[in-house]
């Protein structure tokens, strides 16, 4: 589709410069209310209905975690899971008891690129 992919939030969930000015570096929560607000004030909201979904938190803080928009670094695991099946197959490299050979080759057989940003 190469459409460009717009992030409206700042890494402390503030609006960015992506959103009208009068919203410019508005708390996320008040700004969700307050651009309710300017829907309903402009008469271009028909209703709001409530809905359940899953809104994933932090494990500590129990804060709403947000989805962002950023690059990802990923390193070229199948690439070096290559190297690594030769050892053992050459026999460089074995495993005691023998059962978890066939474990090992299977996952660097099946091993995805790995996201190293996160």
């Amino acid at each position: 589709h190469q459409l460009p992919m717009i992030s409206i939030l700042d890494e402390t969930g503030h609006l960015n410069d992506q959103v009208p000015e009068d919203w410019q570096g508005m708390e996320r929560f008040e700004a969700r209310k307050r651009v309710v607000d300017w829907f309903v004030a402009q008469d271009l909201l028909e209703k709001i209905d409530d809905h359940e979904h899953v809104v994933p938190h932090g494990d500590r803080s129990g804060t709403v975690i947000e989805p962002m928009l950023t690059d990802q670094w990923y390193c070229d695991a199948p690439s070096l899971a290559k190297e690594a099946l030769r050892a053992v197959a050459d026999g460089e490299t074995r495993f005691i008891p023998n059962n978890w050979t066939k474990t090992y080759n299977e996952w660097l057989n099946n091993i995805e690129p790995w996201c190293i940003s996160r």
